[in-house]
């Protein structure tokens, strides 16, 4: 219209509103600017069906109903079991956003949950499923194609976890592109990921760790650049680690341990400069670690352990001066300790165990006060043992066995040696 320009416009019509959060009330607001005296004016839509319940006493209710604090997101969220029919019934009318029931049987779920997550009206934007026995596959009993096409336009977070379920993840998932959380771990989750997840561009946190999934990590998942947190721990995952995985630049943890990874660690994870976990351990990854390592300076955690890494420790570990964790055990690291660790102040875990270092323990780390556990034996380590390893006031385990220190050592040290129960025989350090 001439002289009227659109200012703002609400559109709880849409489909994809979660009309939870207005009581079921649906319309159309268009806040509308005359242009020449700069007046406002809304104007409101509605469908007849509504101004017909509207009049009929369901304004009165909705006003009742706000002024007792009834429309709270709190009160449309459900705890509690799947044996409950009342509640189940009224997920199945849409009076639920959210439903989270933890320890359900699989029958309770298949007979009453099932359907009503079916029903036309229901609209979860949550559902979280914890503990639920005997579930067979995810895709044939909870994540049916049925219950996933009413869904679709819903839901946000989705958690099925700790219910041992088998199958590959399932196909009815790709739908669902509002989707920001999946969890899925601890199943008995197989095959590879399918590439349609990569389509799932709204995805923050991705979590399949504990299942027995499969092959490499796919090239569309180069579109998931909201990532926040990804767990592909405890699977069968193989192949190397993307090139491109520091396009993830949102990622804070990144835990691909306790898989069968091979090649080295590529530069551009160093790029991914949110991290503050970052778990590669008990993998088959080979190489040094990357000389810009140092470039993470948010990372608290750094697990590289049980690898076949090797080369020297890089001096830029050194700058990650919010370390709390440090665990690069058992892999080939050759070259001495870096002086620089020294500056890692907020060290509690160092464990550099069954590598090739040489050298002298640093006097640099004299001053890491805050160390409980210092793991050093296996390696060839040379020189005295520094009395101020027992100087340390929160240390409780230390471990110098095997390495190739002077016979004598510092009656403090042993004393803390024999006080921690860590060795055989304390003394016997070469």
């Amino acid at each position: 219209m001439d002289g009227l320009c659109v200012a703002r416009a609400k559109n709880r019509i849409h489909s994809v509103f979660n009309v939870s959060t207005s009581a079921g009330y649906r319309d159309l607001l268009i806040n509308v600017v005359d242009e020449e005296t700069s007046h406002v004016c809304e104007v409101q839509l509605t469908l007849t069906d509504f101004i017909k319940a509207k009049s009929n006493g369901g304004h009165a209710m909705y006003k009742l109903l706000r002024l007792i604090g009834r429309l709270d997101p709190a009160f449309s969220v459900y705890q509690g079991l799947a044996s409950h029919t009342v509640d189940v019934s009224r997920l199945a009318d849409g009076a639920f956003s959210a439903w989270i029931d933890a320890g359900s049987s699989a029958e309770c779920v298949s007979t009453h949950l099932v359907p009503a997550l079916q029903a036309p009206r229901c609209f979860l934007t949550r559902l979280v499923l914890t503990a639920v026995c005997g579930l067979a596959t995810l895709a044939d009993t909870v994540l049916t194609q049925e219950v996933l096409n009413q869904l679709n336009q819903s839901l946000e977070e989705l958690v099925v976890s700790h219910c041992a379920a088998g199958g590959p993840i399932p196909p009815g998932l790709q739908q669902c592109k509002r989707l920001r959380s999946l969890d899925l771990r601890f199943n008995a989750l197989t095959h590879e990921l399918p590439e349609w997840l990569g389509s799932l561009t709204q995805l923050e946190a991705f979590h399949v760790g504990s299942n027995k999934l499969s092959g490499s990590i796919p090239d569309t998942f180069r579109a998931l650049t909201k990532l926040i947190e990804v767990q592909l721990y405890s699977n069968c995952f193989d192949g190397s680690i993307p090139r491109w995985i520091g396009e993830w630049d949102r990622v804070v943890l990144l835990d691909l341990s306790k898989n069968s990874f091979t090649g080295d660690i590529p530069l551009g994870l160093c790029d991914l400069t949110n991290l503050t976990r970052l778990y590669l351990n008990n993998n088959q990854l080979a190489g040094g670690v990357p000389h810009n390592i140092g470039n993470l300076n948010r990372l608290v955690r750094l697990h590289l352990s049980h690898n076949k890494l090797c080369g020297v420790i890089p001096n830029s570990v050194g700058h990650l001066t919010r370390l709390v964790r440090l665990n690069l055990r058992n892999n080939s690291f050759s070259g001495k300790i870096p002086d620089s660790f020294g500056d890692l102040h907020e060290l509690v875990l160092l464990s550099l165990s069954c590598n090739e270092l040489a050298g002298e323990i640093p006097a640099s780390i004299a001053g890491l006060c805050m160390l409980k556990s210092v793991y050093l034996d296996q390696n060839r380590l040379v020189g005295s043992v520094p009395a101020f390893l027992a100087d340390f006031p929160r240390l409780t385990k230390l471990r110098l066995n095997d390495n190739l220190f002077e016979a004598s050592v510092p009656e403090s040290v042993l004393r803390l040696l024999e006080a921690t129960s860590v060795l055989a025989n304390p003394c016997q350090l070469n």
